[in-house]
């Protein structure tokens, strides 16, 4: 439920870039590779081989980038917000009905 509290943030990189289209504090929702036309493909880390370096095994598998989803880290205090608002909510009717 938290994902749907705020719309998330989207990046893209290409291979070449060589890093990840996500922050490392940022909460990673989705993510999809594509080939040089766009669509999606698999990558399948398993598939490099010894000695490769992450971007040979990307291009060897046929993938140009990488789309992302993604919650940044400075929502953190805006998502502790909604859900305390929300279990006050839940107590205030709970104690109304129980009066």
């Amino acid at each position: 439920m938290r994902s749907h509290y705020a719309g998330p943030a989207h990046a893209t990189v290409t291979v070449e870039q060589g890093r990840s289209p996500v922050p490392d504090d940022a909460w990673r929702l989705e993510s999809v590779y594509y080939d040089e036309r766009g669509a999606v493909v698999a990558f399948k880390p398993s598939a490099c081989r010894d000695g490769d370096t992450p971007t040979t095994c990307l291009i060897r598998q046929r993938v140009a980038g990488q789309r992302a989803a993604f919650h940044p880290a400075d929502r953190f205090w805006l998502f502790q917000s909604i859900e305390s608002a929300m279990r006050l909510a839940v107590g205030a009717v709970l104690l109304v009905v129980g009066l």
